[in-house]
């Protein structure tokens, strides 16, 4: 049996913790547990981003490998130029056709203190360190 190629797309760590804040908050129903927490305490950005239902959210299949186990990673923040690489990767042909929409804007960082950034970031150690791992695997990717 021929084993299966790793493929996986990220997102910046502190951007995808915001977005899922912003989108709980709005549906809370979305979010399992989570949402569920949301909905009772309604937290502050803080408190959201301690509580161990966030914390390294999504993160607990890809923390079993390493980037280098991966026969290619995109970035939700170069997603037009990702799919471009992901297609020259796996010798597609064509032209890459893609549809991307996140209704929450984008940059959401921007709009916090720098003190709730590195809170985010160091609670979230584990999910940054893989994240900058994949991103120097993967440096031609020109973020």
């Amino acid at each position: 049996m021929k084993k299966a190629d790793l493929i996986t797309f990220l997102r910046d760590p502190v951007e995808r913790l915001l977005s899922l804040y912003h989108h709980l908050n709005i549906a809370p129903h979305h979010g399992g547990k989570l949402g569920l927490y949301v909905f009772k305490h309604n937290p502050s950005l803080t408190d959201f981003a301690k509580s161990p239902l966030a914390v390294d959210y999504g993160f607990s299949f890809l923390q079993q490998f390493e980037p280098s186990q991966f026969k290619y990673i995109g970035f939700v923040e170069s997603f037009d130029k990702s799919i471009k690489r992901f297609y020259k990767t796996f010798n597609l042909s064509g032209k890459p056709s893609f549809y991307h929409i996140n209704k929450i804007e984008r940059n959401l960082v921007r709009k916090i203190s720098k003190k709730d950034y590195n809170f985010i970031r160091d609670i979230n150690k584990k999910q940054f360190i893989w994240y900058e791992n994949a991103i120097e695997k993967f440096n031609n990717y020109n973020l």
